[in-house]
């Protein structure tokens, strides 16, 4: 007797799962590759920095795993920008945050959507952003990744129950979540090198631009406020 084929949702499932749980075996035998005798962030940057031409991967691999299971990668991204400075320091911030918000998106939109479905439920909140999606989701999404809106790394896979496409959702999600990023990398390795003695032109320079970012997205909440009124 022939099995039958798998279906198409069923089948993005199984590629979605199978993507995941690859990055995790990836990030497990990278990890133990290195001496993680401390835990600490301290021993995580001095791992980083000592793990040569993994490093780079290590940290991406960290930041989506940091994306799908909710923990905040605000301290990556200072170890990252102290490592790497400001340029590399970005890239490699970027790529694996955004990674980890596209698998989220796709694992809410195909693999787990009824029990995301479930977990948020009909709330207002959620309903105000489906509405926001649907009326303009190049703003919604760029505010909503710029400002960390609690909770932060749920909203990736939130947005998978939207209509948004993927596309749309990738491009406006990495608009939104430079900013930030340029944020605490920029200024961490403008720190970082200041505190080495290093400091010149570029650095001070480094560090006044991680201070404007700062300033924008404080003024994120006005924006939101002011553009997408809280559901009643």
């Amino acid at each position: 007797m022939q099995s039958q084929p798998l279906n198409p949702h069923s089948r993005r499932r199984f590629t979605l799962f199978a993507v995941v749980f690859l990055i995790l075996i990836l990030a497990i035998g990278l990890l133990a590759s290195c001496d993680l005798t401390h835990l600490d962030w301290h021993g995580l940057r001095e791992n980083i920095r000592d793990s040569g031409f993994r490093g780079p991967l290590i940290c991406m691999l960290l930041y989506i795993l940091f994306t799908l299971l909710f923990i905040p990668s605000t301290p990556l991204s200072l170890i990252v920008g102290a490592v790497y400075g400001v340029v590399a320091g970005t890239v490699y911030a970027s790529i694996g945050t955004l990674i980890g918000a596209t698998l989220a998106f796709l694992i809410g939109r195909y693999a787990l959507h009824r029990s995301i479905r479930r977990w948020i439920g009909d709330g207002k909140t959620f309903h105000w952003i489906d509405e926001g999606i649907k009326n303009d989701p190049w703003r919604i999404i760029v505010i909503s990744r710029m400002f960390p809106i609690t909770p932060y790394n749920f909203l990736n896979y939130a947005y998978g129950l939207t209509g948004v496409s993927l596309a749309k959702y990738m491009i406006a999600s990495w608009l939104g979540m430079l900013p930030p990023i340029i944020a605490w990398v920029w200024t961490a390795a403008a720190a970082g090198r200041i505190a080495e003695g290093n400091a010149d032109k570029k650095i001070f320079i480094a560090l006044l631009v991680g201070t404007a970012f700062f300033a924008l997205i404080s003024y994120m909440p006005r924006l939101i406020r002011k553009w997408f009124p809280p559901p009643s």
